[in-house]
């Protein structure tokens, strides 16, 4: 499997982050990591 990327097809769009769903990023990832990190340093 591969991906594919056409040029002339790829659109980017741009909005601000305001108009977006909220949602957790990474699958709370980056919340783990604090939490770990804050852990560590007690």
């Amino acid at each position: 499997m591969a991906n594919v990327c056409d040029t002339k097809n790829t659109r980017a769009a741009k909005i601000h982050k305001e108009w977006l769903p909220a949602r957790e990023t990474h699958r709370g990832l980056h919340a783990r990591l604090r939490e770990t990190a804050a852990a560590l340093r007690n």
